[in-house]
C-alpha cells in the first residue's frame, strides 16, 4: 500500500502486475488526457446521455462530476444547458469540497441544477475484495481496505454537517458500515445543529443484525443499488460464506424496520435504467430469471415499494419529498408514462417494460 492509500498488486517477485485498486488508480487518471476537455465533444457526450436518460423515464440525476471537475465548473456546465433550454433532466451535483453551503444548496427549487450532498468514502467494493469486512473474505487473508481512518471520517463528516451539507457516505462492508455509524453517532452527539437532512449511507450491502438495529435509531436514509445483485448473486456466497451473504442486500428487512431506501444505480458501474433496478428489487433474479424464485427470496420487495424507492424515497433522500416524487397537487409534474401497468404484470415481465413518454415540470422531454 503506497502513501495515499489504495493497492498496487505485486507478483511473487514483488514486481507490480499491472493491477491498481482504489486511490492508486488516480496515478493513471492524472496522466491520461481527458477527452472531454474539448468543449464541443463534452457537450455532445453529455447531451446524448441526458437524452438517453429521459428516454428511460429519468427526471432527476445525482452526479459526482465534481470529483472530475471542480464544483464551479460542473455547475456552470449544467446551468449553461439549462439557460439554453436543452437540459431534459434535473441535475444535482454532489461535492467533494467543503464550504459553507446553506445559501447555495436548493436555494431555488425551480432551478433544474442544484448542489447536493458531500461525498465521503470509507472502503472499496466486494467485487475487488476491497470492501472493509469485520472478518476476512472466504479463503483469503484480507479483510479489505479502509480509505480513511475512523477519526478522519468523523472529522470531515462533522465539518460538513456543521456547515449545512448532507454527508453521503460510501460504506459497503460490515466493518465500514460500523465505522460509519460510529462517526454519525459521534457527529450528532458533538454538534449543536439539528439534522435538516438525513445522513445518506450509500450501498449498505452488508447489514448484520446489530448494525440494522443501530441504523433504525439514527436519522439516515439508505442509498441502495439493487441492480448490483444482477452479478453479485452469482459469487457473493463464495466471497462471504452463506451466513454473511444471508445478511446482505436485505432490502425487505430494512424496509420492515422503518429504514427508508432510495433506489440508485452507481452508474457507470451498472446501468442507470430504473426499470432494471425495479426488476432486480422485486425479483432478485438476473436478466435471465436466475435463480428461479429469486436469490434469498424473503428479501424481495413488493412492486409498489420498489417503485417508491426510485421516486418518492429518492426525493426524501435530498429533502425534496414535499415537492417531488409523487403525482400530486402542488408537486413538480415530473413523471414517466409506461407501456403497461407495472403493478399488474408478472414480476419477471417488469424487465420488458418500456417508457412511452417522460415529462419534466409538465413539459414533454421524451
Amino acid at each position: 500500500t503506497p502513501e495515499g492509500g489504495g493497492v498496487v498488486e505485486l507478483e511473487d517477485d514483488d514486481k507490480p502486475n499491472g493491477v491498481l485498486r482504489e486511490q492508486c488508480t488516480q496515478v493513471i487518471d492524472n496522466v491520461i488526457k481527458d477527452p472531454l476537455k474539448d468543449e464541443k465533444m463534452k457537450e455532445k457526450v453529455m447531451l446524448d446521455v441526458f437524452k438517453d436518460m429521459a428516454e428511460k423515464g429519468i427526471t432527476t440525476i445525482h452526479t459526482y462530476s465534481a470529483k472530475i471537475w471542480n464544483y464551479e465548473e460542473s455547475i456552470e456546465t449544467y446551468e449553461g444547458f439549462e439557460k439554453r433550454g436543452i437540459l431534459p433532466v434535473r441535475v444535482t451535483v454532489c461535492l467533494d469540497e467543503l464550504f459553507d453551503a446553506p445559501d447555495k444548496i436548493n436555494d431555488n427549487p425551480d432551478k433544474l441544477v442544484q448542489l447536493g450532498a458531500y461525498k465521503l468514502f470509507t472502503d472499496g467494493s466486494l467485487g475487488a475484495n476491497s470492501a472493509k469486512l469485520r472478518e476476512p473474505y472466504e479463503g483469503l487473508d484480507t479483510d479489505g481496505l479502509m480509505i480513511c481512518t475512523e477519526d478522519e471520517l468523523y472529522e470531515r463528516m462533522k465539518i460538513a454537517y456543521d456547515r449545512g451539507l448532507q454527508p453521503a457516505i460510501h460504506a459497503i462492508g460490515d466493518k465500514a458500515l460500523e465505522i460509519t455509524l460510529n462517526a454519525i453517532e459521534k457527529t450528532l452527539k458533538n454538534s449543536d445543529r439539528k439534522p435538516n437532512l438525513p445522513f445518506r449511507i450509500i450501498h449498505v450491502q452488508m447489514t448484520p443484525p446489530d448494525l440494522l438495529e443501530r441504523m433504525s435509531k439514527l436519522p439516515v436514509v439508505l442509498d441502495i443499488q439493487p441492480i448490483f445483485l444482477r452479478t453479485d448473486l452469482h459469487w457473493i456466497e463464495d466471497k462471504l460464506g452463506k451466513e454473511r451473504a444471508k445478511h446482505s442486500y436485505m432490502w425487505k428487512t430494512m424496509s420492515d424496520i422503518g429504514l427508508i431506501e432510495a433506489g440508485s444505480s452507481d452508474c457507470p458501474v451498472e446501468s442507470y435504467d430504473p426499470i432494471k433496478g425495479i426488476y432486480l428489487t422485486v425479483t432478485r433474479c438476473d436478466y435471465e430469471g436466475f435463480p428461479a424464485g429469486g436469490y434469498n427470496p424473503s428479501e424481495k420487495v413488493p412492486v409498489f415499494d420498489a417503485v417508491a424507492m426510485y421516486t418518492k424515497n429518492a426525493h426524501y433522500a435530498t429533502g425534496q419529498e414535499n415537492m417531488m416524487g409523487l403525482i400530486k397537487e402542488n408537486y413538480f409534474a415530473d413523471f414517466a408514462i409506461l407501456d403497461r401497468d407495472i403493478f399488474e404484470i408478472d414480476e419477471l415481465d417488469i424487465l420488458n417494460v418500456k417508457v412511452k413518454g417522460t415529462y419534466l415540470a409538465g413539459k414533454k422531454v421524451y
